[in-house]
Parts: C-alpha cells; structure tokens; sequence
C-alpha cells in the first residue's frame, strides 16, 4: 500500500514537472486550442497537457507495475490513441478514423485477454470489448469541455478502480490506476487556473479514456463471472456514461446532429446553479466517487440486487438529467437569446450546424 501511494505521489510529482514543459512544447508547435465557436477561453490554450499526464503515469507505474503484460497492453493502446488525439488536435480529423483507431485498440486488449469473457461466442466478447472503449472514450472526450471537469472525474474513477484492484489483489493493475490518478492530480493545477494554462486536448482525453476502459475491464475480470459484473461495470464510469447518454437523448429528439460540438452537457445545465467550473468539476467528482462506492458495493450483491441497485441509480441520474434540462428550457424560454447562459469556461468546439439546429427545434 505504501509503495502504490508513493506511485501516485511520484506521478503528480512528475505531472506537475511535466506539465510546464508541454505548455513550452505546445507553444512552440502551434498546438493550441483558439476561442471561436463555443470556445470561449480568452487565450489560445496549449492542448498538450495529456501527454505530460500520460508519461508520468507510464514512469510512475512501470517502476511498480513491474514487466507485467497487460501493463505494457494498455499501455501501447493508450500511446495510440494519444496519438491518434494529437493529430486531431493539429488536423481536426473526422469521425471515421478516431472511430477506427479506437476499435483497434480495443481489438488490441482483446488479444491481449482484458478484454469481456463471457460465457459467449469469441467474437462477441471481441464485439463488446471494441464497443465498450468506443463508448468510455467517446464518454470521456465529451466531458472534457470546462477547465478540471474530465481530469477531477477521472481521478476519482481511477481510485475507485484502484481501491478495487487491491481488494482483488492485482498490484499491477493497481499501480496504474493509482498512478494515472496521481498524474491527473499533478496536472490539474494548470488547468484550473484562472485562466486556464493547458488543456488535455484529444491526445489527453483519448487515451486517459482508454486507460479508464481497459482498467475497469481488467479489474473485473478479478472477480467472479456473472451478471453482476456485466451490469455494474458502467457504474465506475457512471458520470461520463450518463452525461453521454443525455446528450445522445437530447439531440435525437430535437434533430441535432451527433457529431457537432456545442454546450448541451448536463455540466452545462449544472452551470445554471453552480457558477464556476471548478465548483462544477467538485460536484461531478463527489457525484463519481458516489457512484463508484455503490458500483464496488453492488459487485457483492446477488444479480437481482445488483440489478435493482443500478437501476435505482440510474433512474435517480436521469431524473437529476431531466431536473437540470427542465430548468434549462425554462430558463430560455424566459431570457433573451444574448442572455443565456453561456460562461466562460465552456471550451467545446462547435460550428454552426449546432447553432442552426438548435434554433430550428
């Protein structure tokens, strides 16, 4: 236990090095993320601080983690997915090949076996294993769009799954969950400045995303196989799932397109009651760690209680949702369209396919 807290120590610490040096870096390449659209910052942002956390988690748990194989699996997927996020950052590329470089490194933590096992036919535990990085990636790179929002989240998420690989015994696994959360630590500082000094960018986002997915599955491959895993595995990403939902819900009911940017998350509606992003990025964290504790409570339950127990969360998370949208409508139905809110720490890209959409609904 003391080593795993000194791994963390040591990847905040090393973050915390790092991050200056990525701001330097990004500068000096041109990799910054400038206000227009919906980005609303009030400085062209460096977006490299995702490869500052990433290689301090990688120092970090491979001096714990040892030479352990499924450490080096996850390890690879998340340098190409990281990758893949910075050439996004420079390029802007369109869905197809993020999708694709995502299915792949989800086919790589199925060969490398962290990926489902269920008492199923190879190829859909292989088809679930693709879609489930698809979707914690795409989940995680969605909420990162309010300075300390995603990397507060994640942080709890990956001590959650942390606490629950040393339950099981799995030091390697706990290592780098304890690891990635202490860089993320380490880097948060930076990006709750007023204003904001780094972003995680795409590079960040991505491959923390992935290292999220491959550690839950990992984890809970540790535990008995059942349905109980099977339902409360999304609980220990519960925040960024849910708001993914919500916005997937959102737009196909108003006609909006899925793949435009634009200020429809539940942090946005969240903003209406809480007026600074790092009040905003507390709340969402206390929410996960939440969720997290019952998601590990309900892995002892029977499958019916478990069931019954996500259940109950989720219709609590949705009628949260459809509490802050109400209030949202409301709220525009009421102020003038110059009016509404829209705070300066909203960072999402979007163009005006959204800002049409929205008004033609």
């Amino acid at each position: 236990m003391i080593d795993l807290i000194g791994g963390a120590l040591l990847a905040a610490l090393l973050a915390a090095l790092l991050t200056p040096i990525a701001i330097r870096v990004a500068h000096a390449t041109g990799l910054l993320d400038r206000p227009g659209g919906w980005k609303r910052q009030a400085r062209a942002t460096p977006q490299l601080g995702g490869v500052a956390v990433l290689v301090a988690c990688t120092i970090s748990a491979t001096l714990l983690g040892g030479g352990d194989s499924r450490l080096i699996a996850i390890l690879a997927g998340a340098i190409l997915l990281c990758a893949v996020g910075i050439v996004d950052d420079f390029r802007a590329l369109r869905p197809p090949p993020r999708l694709l470089a995502e299915a792949c490194a989800g086919g790589l933590l199925w060969a490398s076996d962290l990926g489902w096992n269920l008492t199923v036919p190879w190829w859909v535990n292989l088809l679930l294993t693709v879609l489930w990085v698809i979707g914690i990636v795409n989940s995680f790179n969605l909420i990162d769009l309010m300075d300390g929002l995603a990397t507060s989240v994640a942080a709890v998420a990956l001590g959650t799954v942390g606490a629950l690989a040393l339950a099981n015994h799995d030091p390697a696994m706990a290592a780098l969950a304890f690891a990635l959360a202490g860089a993320a630590l380490g880097f948060l500082p930076y990006n709750t400045s007023s204003p904001a000094r780094i972003f995680l960018g795409d590079g960040g986002s991505m491959s923390i995303g992935f290292a999220c997915a491959a550690l839950i599955l990992a984890v809970l491959r540790s535990q008995p196989e059942g349905v109980s895993t099977v339902i409360v595995a999304p609980l220990l990403f519960g925040v960024p799932l849910l708001d993914m939902g919500f916005r997937i819900a959102l737009r196909l009911s108003t006609g909006v397109t899925l793949i435009t940017a634009g200020p429809d998350s539940l942090a946005n509606r969240l903003g209406e009651l809480v007026t600074t992003p790092r009040a905003i990025a507390g709340v969402a964290a206390a929410t996960q760690l939440i969720v997290g504790g019952i998601a590990i409570a309900a892995l002892g339950m029977t499958p019916i209680r478990a069931a019954l127990t996500v259940a109950t969360v989720l219709a609590v998370g949705l009628c949260a949702a459809a509490r802050l949208q109400l209030g949202s409508r409301r709220a525009v139905l009421h102020e003038p369209e110059t009016h509404r809110y829209e705070p300066d720490l909203h960072r999402s890209g979007a163009d005006a396919a959204f800002i049409e959409a929205r008004s033609s609904v």
